[in-house]
């Protein structure tokens, strides 16, 4: 499937919105590597030798995969690719809609370790910490498949804009960013 630019109006606006998603994926992986740099000596002293551990699980699935998962978005939003064909389209939307979900997932989970370690005293602030954290991302693993179900038979690969595109819209796409954000709003307020 080949969607139609309509207008010129609306080629400039998908090719400012790349633009803007290119600089970002370029700004993520520098502060990413920068900040893994900057504290490696420190967390092999310390976290890297310590016994195995949930906490420990998840920063080393987030060290692990978030700056792969940003490289390949970085280069997959540059020029420096050749054209990709439809098949690779489909499956890189959903390899970075899943990777960057559970890389959220592992960074939140430390966050809520981290507060029911802070209120491990108040049992049912324990309780409603873990519920809130799961339910929050129960709900955003339902959105995100929801909207590949919208989305999966109307990806391609946009020659114009060299980029993968689709023609479908999901009404709960945005609704992705909420709970994971009242959560973050919650551990905010509680730190």
């Amino acid at each position: 499937m080949v969607a139609h630019i309509s207008s010129i109006a609306e080629l400039v606006h998908i090719v400012r919105s790349l633009f803007i998603s290119r600089m970002c994926s370029a700004v993520a992986i520098t502060l990413v590597m920068y900040d893994w740099i900057l504290v490696f000596r420190h967390e092999f002293e310390t976290i890297y030798q310590s016994r195995w551990s949930l906490p420990k699980a998840l920063l080393l699935y987030i060290r692990v995969f978030t700056p792969p998962c940003l490289m390949i978005t970085a280069f997959t939003l540059s020029d420096l690719r050749p054209a990709l064909n439809p098949q690779v389209s489909e499956a890189w939307v959903y390899i970075q809609s899943f990777g960057m979900l559970t890389c959220l997932f592992a960074a939140n989970g430390l966050l809520a370790l981290r507060l029911i370690a802070l209120y491990r005293r108040k049992k049912w602030l324990v309780w409603f910490i873990a519920a809130f954290y799961l339910s929050s991302y129960i709900a955003t693993f339902g959105l995100v498949v929801n909207s590949m179900i919208t989305y999966h038979s109307s990806i391609y690969y946009a020659a114009p804009v060299k980029s993968c595109a689709a023609d479908a819209h999901s009404p709960t796409m945005a609704a992705i960013f909420y709970a994971p954000a009242a959560f973050e709003t919650f551990v905010f307020f509680m730190t």
